[in-house]
Order: structure tokens, then sequence, then C-alpha cells
């Protein structure tokens, strides 16, 4: 229950400060190509991260865990120093009803259920199928996707390529790499190349959407709306892909024991 009640409190603050960071993006550029280069960068920055997290010798060195956890605290305070000058802010405006369809939150969830899954567990199938610094290699692949992601938006853009069909199409690009990820390195890194694209450009997409659509006073919550059914969306993924993709290799572990039985049987 504490680790449940952290985890509530981190999110809070984490969607409502990232929330109020894409309405100050939005007041200055509301264009899709802005708000993915804003998850642009954030999304490259975390995958690098995550990447030399995983090389690091955690379990021998609990001073060099120590040091980063402050390290982390300190890096937050340049953000601390540009929110004092930030442009979107409450002022007291009063509640409005936010104009954000049911359709489109749906939609939302609904990639972040079918698409995000093998994204989130990046880590934990990079490990599994090609070893711990197989971690670092995706990671980078990942970052270079999402530096592409930018171009891949204004290249929808000028097609004008519907939300019905381009949200989609930006959850096929997360997903269909993960194919050939079992068999090489190679493919593992193409598929996390693929979902840096994707993901940057769904969220940039769908943020710079959300956005554009919203009254004075309201970007900021609504912006909040969108990342929080978002995670729904993949924390649902994150729970259900690996019992999707333990029972087929239990099925074929199982197999594969019964026949040696037999073998030996006979």
């Amino acid at each position: 229950p504490i680790v449940a009640a952290g985890v509530v409190g981190m999110y809070i603050c984490a969607f409502a400060g990232f929330a109020a960071m894409r309405a100050e993006v939005a007041a200055i550029d509301a264009r899709p190509r802005a708000m993915t280069r804003y998850a642009m960068s954030i999304l490259a920055v975390e995958a690098t991260g995550a990447g030399f997290a995983a090389l690091l010798p955690i379990q021998q060195h609990g001073f060099l865990l120590t040091l980063i956890i402050i390290w982390y605290g300190v890096s937050l305070l340049p953000t601390v120093v540009c929110s004092r000058t930030a442009r979107v802010t409450a002022n007291g405006a009063p509640t409005r009803r936010l104009p954000i369809p049911l359709g489109l939150l749906a939609g939302g969830a609904t990639i972040g259920l079918l698409a995000y899954g093998p994204t989130l567990l990046n880590v934990a199938l990079a490990t599994e199928l090609h070893g711990q610094n197989a971690v670092a290699y995706a990671a980078v692949s990942f970052s270079l996707g999402c530096l592409l992601s930018s171009m891949a938006v204004e290249g929808v853009a000028r097609v004008r390529l519907p939300a019905t069909l381009a949200w989609p199409m930006w959850g096929i690009v997360m997903l269909l790499g993960w194919i050939a990820a079992p068999f090489h390195v190679a493919g593992l890194c193409l598929a996390q190349f693929m979902s840096g694209i994707g993901l940057t450009a769904f969220e940039g997409g769908m943020d710079a959407r959300v956005a554009g659509e919203s009254d004075e006073g309201t970007v900021t919550t609504a912006l909040a709306w969108t990342a929080a059914i978002r995670a729904t969306g993949s924390a649902v993924a994150v729970r259900v892909l690996p019992l999707l993709v333990t029972a087929p290799a239990i099925g074929t572990v199982a197999s594969a024991d019964r026949a040696d039985r037999e073998e030996r049987r006979a």
C-alpha cells in the first residue's frame, strides 16, 4: 500500500507538470511538429538514461546509486527556474467544460492499450531476448527514432492524413518492428527505432490537436487528460502483454518436454 500511494502521488505530480510544460509549448507553437519535438527531446533523453542505467553495477555500488539519486534531484532545478517565467498560468480563471470529444480520449486509450506494451517493456524484453548489453543498443535506437519523429509528423501533415488513419498508423509503426526483435539484436534495434518514431509522433500529434481545440485556460487540464488516458491504456498493456507472451512460451516448452518424455519411453 505504501508503494501504491507513492506511485499515485508521483504520477499526479508528473502528469500535472508535463501537461503544464506542453501547454507552454502550445502557447508558442501549437503545430504538431512543435509538440512532437517537445516529446522527442524528453523521450530520447529518457531512453538514453535507461540504457546507461541498465549497464550500471548498482548492486555492488550503493554509493554510486546514492549519487545518481542526488544528481537527479539537482537536475530538476533548471525546470524550476524556467517555470517562473511561464506564459501559461491559471490566474484564477473560471473552470470551463473541456472540449475533448470522448472519441478522441477513447482513441488515445486504445492506441496505448494495443501499441505501447512492447515499447514500455523494452528493457525487460531486450534483456530476456539478447542479454543485458542489448538494452543499451535498444535505447540508442529508440533515441534515433525519436529524433526523426518530427520529420515523420511533417510528412503526415503534408498529405493531410486524418487522425482516424494517422493514429492507428503510428500504432502499427510501434508494433511492426517487434516481429523481428526475437531473431537478432539488429531486429530489436529496428523495433525500438520504429517505436521511437511511432510513439513520439502519436503523442505529439494527439497533444497538438487537443491543445488547438481547447479554450484558453483549459489547455493544461486537457493535456493532463490526454496523458492520463494514454497511461491508462498503456498500464493495462504492460500488465497483459507478459501474460500473452509467456503463455505461448510455456506451451512450447511443455510440448518439447512432453515429446522428450515420449521419446525416452519409446
